[in-house]
């Protein structure tokens, strides 16, 4: 993969920090709102670690995970 690519296949580690957070209530936040917000917070993460996974365990490598919540 590309990913691979640019950081070599001795991938030792790979995090996920990234997320938004749109504080809309559920009934009125639009579709394109939901869609953002998903495609960041769930949909990349499933493609960076998809993209890695192999090289992750062939190295026996990590995966971090990193969230947060808001009050």
């Amino acid at each position: 993969s590309s990913i691979i690519a640019k950081v070599g296949p001795n991938l030792k580690a790979l995090v996920h920090s990234a997320g938004t957070n749109r504080r809309r209530h559920a009934l009125v936040a639009s579709p394109q709102i939901w869609d953002q917000v998903m495609t960041l917070n769930l949909i990349s993460v499933m493609h960076f670690t998809s993209a890695c996974l192999s090289h992750l365990v062939a190295n026996k490598g990590h995966l971090i995970f990193i969230s947060s919540t808001l009050r």
